[in-house]
């Protein structure tokens, strides 16, 4: 037989094969064989079933896992093995150590993958990965402290003698490590990247880079920010470095008369009290006429900063502005916001209701849709024709507040027709008990918001301090079992550390200066994942040093508090705020003022496009200043 006109001659069989021609690709797919042709083997007819599909589809996810597994224990026994046998680091520390480390890279890598858009054409793998580890990185410096808790549980530890109570880890190491990748992140890897994913909505590139915006352009836009970045920053750094890097850290000079104490008679066994408290003596009679020979006079030691924690202080001190604006905003955001989820749940609804709440959705929807036809017209209209500098800063300012306010109109759209949906009954993967779930989980942020208003004003404003508070809590627990102090540090700093990202969402909705990146389930670009990183990454140093001040009656061993409380605290010109505790005292302020506005204004309000509509007109004829 000769060839037909539905495939090529089967050497083998002599008559058409079936995995060639458009009807061989035709059967492949399942519609069926045509005519006069063999039927599929039962064998074949078995593989290519949708039911096989499924098969090997769960087999390579079986085999996935089994991989992943047998990684993450390879993975765990060399580095408790390396650890433990080759730095001397506790077996248990070590072990603890690498499984938050196997943690934080799973869990942050579900969150990205889970809460991206799938459509989103601009996030790669790369992207991904510096979003995951960028978070890692920072989950891992709030996370350090009570680490470090536990591994300095004696003065001995931090002076390098080794006890029974050290847990062997240096962590001097361990914070230069940190400082060091915070920076990297902070300065270089992030905002390459947000410069390159911005680079394509840039009027200004596309006008001197010519037609599209390829990957190449970008990235090379991208470098040229970069570039005149790297040089304020190192310029900034080095001059500082060179001039204010040295710690003035106060201390009392004691000064004694050798003829005046010629009479006093030492006593060289220690008291029975001071065999009790080797930190504490009683004084004999001999011992207290010594002592009022001496002489004492407040002074201060010079003691230079090292470059890496210069830059950990310095990179932690831009930080810190970010900190205390966003971390005390969430602090009372976080509880607030969490407990109106549950008042403001869904209700049920007439139909009347919902087909009016449906025609309002729709009219809203298409006048933010030919607004921002508007907003986009009149942007290329003015960016085409020539303008000064200062005019084109200008209306790039008015262009961002702008598009923030569409955003945020857009945000809460949003919200309001997921609400519509859910109590239409058509929403996917809702949780009926969300609402509650968020009751009794804002009920416990208020509770643990409550306690650091409190330790922040009975502890770290009132001088001396006028209790311990949270420090002799800490304590107490340590003396019940010694983990669950260390728990509870971890679980205050890393809720600190999540009030920050709380606090940049509510300020983003309420204020337009700063660009609004909300996170949500399926929806989130990459563009916002890389923002918040970045805020997250610069706030993970303040929200240490911060503990370290709140915490340090319990942490006082450690060598963080020597690092960020001592000789952090004391640098030339950075002092000024450390020491006077202005930054305590604006995060304070910021949590209470806020406690009260959002109890009051509790939902986010949406901006009226009307207002917007007048506000570019008027730009667009008294111009841009």
């Amino acid at each position: 037989t000769g060839p037909t006109p539905q495939g090529r001659i089967d050497p083998a069989r002599g008559r058409p094969s079936p995995h060639t021609g458009l009807d061989g690709a035709f059967r492949l797919g399942g519609f069926g064989r045509s005519p006069g042709h063999t039927k599929i083997a039962e064998s074949d007819r078995e593989r290519l079933s949708p039911r096989h599909g499924r098969m090997a589809r769960n087999d390579d996810v079986a085999r996935g896992k089994l991989y992943f597994f047998l990684f993450c224990t390879v993975f765990l026994g060399a580095f408790v093995g390396g650890l433990s046998g080759g730095a001397g680091v506790d077996v248990f520390l070590a072990a603890v150590l690498g499984i938050s480390i196997l943690l934080l890279i799973g869990i942050n890598t579900y969150i990205v993958v889970l809460w991206a858009d799938p459509q989103d054409q601009s996030a790669s793998y790369w992207l991904t990965s510096l979003v995951v580890f960028s978070l890692v990185v920072a989950e891992g410096a709030v996370l350090g402290l009570p680490l470090d808790v536990a591994n300095n549980q004696d003065i001995g530890c931090s002076a390098g003698t080794s006890t029974d109570v050290c847990g062997g880890l240096d962590m001097y190491i361990y914070w230069q490590v940190i400082g060091c990748l915070v920076f990297i992140l902070a300065v270089f890897a992030i905002p390459v990247a947000i410069f390159q994913y911005e680079a394509y909505d840039d009027p200004m590139i596309r006008e001197r880079r010519g037609k599209g915006n390829d990957n190449r352009q970008a990235f090379c836009v991208a470098m040229c920010y970069e570039m005149v970045l790297l040089a304020i920053v190192f310029l900034t750094l080095g001059l500082m470095w060179n001039f204010l890097g040295t710690s003035e850290i106060p201390v009392t000079e004691l000064k004694a008369s050798i003829a005046e104490m010629s009479d006093v008679i030492y006593v060289t066994t220690p008291s029975a009290v001071a065999a009790k408290d080797s930190y504490s003596m009683e004084l004999t009679q001999a011992e207290r006429v010594g002592s009022n020979t001496v002489n004492s006079k407040d002074s201060t030691i010079d003691l230079p900063c090292s470059f890496a924690i210069y830059i950990m202080a310095l990179t932690g001190f831009v930080g810190w502005f970010g900190f205390v604006v966003f971390g005390g905003v969430g602090i009372a955001a976080m509880p607030l916001t969490l407990i109106n989820n549950y008042i403001d749940r869904p209700k049920i609804m007439t139909r009347e209701e919902v087909a009016g709440e449906k025609l309002r959705i729709q009219e809203k929807t298409a006048e933010l849709i030919q607004l921002g036809v508007d907003m986009k017209q009149e942007r290329a209209a003015w960016w085409g024709g020539t303008h000064s500098w200062n005019e084109r800063r200008k209306q790039k300012r008015e262009d961002r507040t702008n598009v923030n306010q569409l955003k945020q109109m857009v945000y809460i759209l949003e919200h309001e027709l997921d609400m519509l949906l859910v109590c239409e009954g058509k929403a996917q993967n809702y949780n009926p008990l969300y609402p509650f779930i968020c009751l009794i989980v804002g009920s416990v942020c208020f509770l643990i918001s409550f306690l650091w208003i409190l330790q922040i004003i009975l502890y770290m404003v009132v001088d001396p301090p006028a209790t311990p508070f949270l420090n002799a809590y800490f304590l107490a627990l340590d003396g019940f079992f010694s983990l669950f102090g260390v728990l509870s540090v971890a679980l205050f700093s890393f809720y600190l550390h999540a009030c920050v990202i709380v606090g940049l969402f509510k300020v983003g909705v309420r204020f337009f200066c700063i660009t609004l990146h909300p996170m949500r389930y399926g929806k989130t670009l990459m563009n916002s994942f890389l923002f918040n990183s970045s805020v997250i990454v610069l706030c993970a140093i303040p929200v240490v040093q911060f503990c370290t001040y709140a915490f340090d009656g319990y942490a006082r061993y450690t060598t963080i508090s020597t690092l960020l409380g001592v000789q952090v605290k004391y640098l030339k010109f950075l002092s000024i705020f450390f020491e006077n505790n202005i930054f305590v005292y604006i995060i304070l302020v910021l949590a209470l003022l806020s406690s009260v506005y959002l109890s009051y204004y509790h939902r986010d309000k949406s901006a009226e496009a009307k207002q917007l509509k007048a506000k570019m007109k008027g730009i667009k004829k008294g111009g841009c200043c």
